[in-house]
């Protein structure tokens, strides 16, 4: 009888076990059977009630039922692809998306657009920081060849210029490593999530909270040197938090025109069938303590002719 009694103990709790892991599995993209579609569908939308920036609003609330009516008649995990798309624009905003599964193989490189760095021959210290959204080695070999050739020149420089024109995003990471130099270490931006404060911090060149962590060797810093940042409507996520990263400081203006306007910080989430949902959990800010989320950063000096205007007030602060 004991026996008997400890072996349905223990069938309970495996039987509970498995209950749980098949209820909470796929919020952590853990499955042990093939969600049906409708399943499918309404583990992404508890993802969004738990994570998404706008999740506790009316709209959201409205929007949530017909995702989930919808799904109904859904036969495939593709036909509700453009149904939860729609949805995650309601919970997460604008710098929310799906992004459905390529053929590509995972961890496979992909092209990258390195950094541009030259020291004019007025000491003015030229930085292009294009997106970047490769893999791992990928954001090493991007940080680590900005961060070396500012090593180069640093006893030659008297200002810097920073260009984020046309940086869409990706991986912040390898982009505050490779002008590293130029921040002081410390909490640089922090994440804005349902009433909390989360730091992005600068150590050694590395940030740590944001993006994939770089390590470099020999850290060192280029400091009490003006620097321009030159900006555009195609400077965007990731490309915005380098703005960010400046701002406040002493000796720092930026140029160009109004940035894109997606200041936040997203989540990926991975569906049953490969798809990554991007969703939107926070907003940046910056260490004014200002808050942007949806809305672009101005300059702040709004022009066309950003290159030749930056040269001119690192020109008169070199004179100086």
């Amino acid at each position: 009888m004991k026996k008997f009694f400890i072996l349905s103990v223990c069938a309970a709790i495996i039987g509970l076990l498995l209950y749980m892991t098949y209820r909470i599995g796929p919020l952590f993209s853990f499955y042990l059977f093939p969600p049906s579609v409708q399943e499918y569908v309404r583990h992404a939308v508890l993802l969004m009630d738990q994570h998404g920036i706008y999740s506790n609003t009316a709209t959201w609330d409205s929007i949530r039922q017909e995702t989930l009516e919808a799904a109904k008649v859904a036969r495939t995990y593709e036909e509700t692809h453009d149904i939860l798309e729609k949805a995650l624009k309601v919970v997460g905003g604008k710098h929310s998306f799906l992004s459905v599964a390529s053929k590509s193989v995972e961890g496979e490189d992909m092209t990258m657009q390195s950094p541009v760095v030259r020291l004019d021959d007025d000491g003015i210290l030229y930085v292009m920081l294009p997106q970047f959204t490769g893999s791992p080695k990928q954001g090493d070999e991007y940080a680590t060849k900005a961060y070396e050739l500012i090593r180069q020149h640093k006893e030659n420089i008297k200002g810097v210029i920073i260009d984020l024109r046309h940086n869409t995003g990706g991986d912040m990471g390898p982009m505050i490593t490779a002008i590293s130099p130029f921040l002081p270490d410390g909490e640089f931006i922090s994440w804005g999530i349902k009433g909390r404060k989360i730091p992005v911090v600068l150590e050694k060149g590395k940030a740590i909270g944001g993006g994939t962590p770089i390590s470099i060797s020999e850290p060192f810093k280029v400091e009490d040197k003006p620097i321009a940042i030159l900006q555009d409507s195609l400077t965007c996520s990731s490309g915005e938090i380098v703005l960010l990263a400046f701002r406040g400081l002493p000796h720092t203006r930026t140029f160009g025109t109004h940035s894109g306007g997606y200041c936040s910080s997203n989540m990926s989430y991975h569906l049953y069938d490969g798809t990554i949902m991007q969703l939107t959990n926070g907003k940046d800010v910056a260490r004014t303590g200002e808050e942007f989320c949806e809305y672009p950063i101005a300059p702040d000096e709004e022009c066309n002719d950003a290159d030749e205007k930056a040269k001119e007030w690192l020109e008169s602060i070199i004179r100086e």
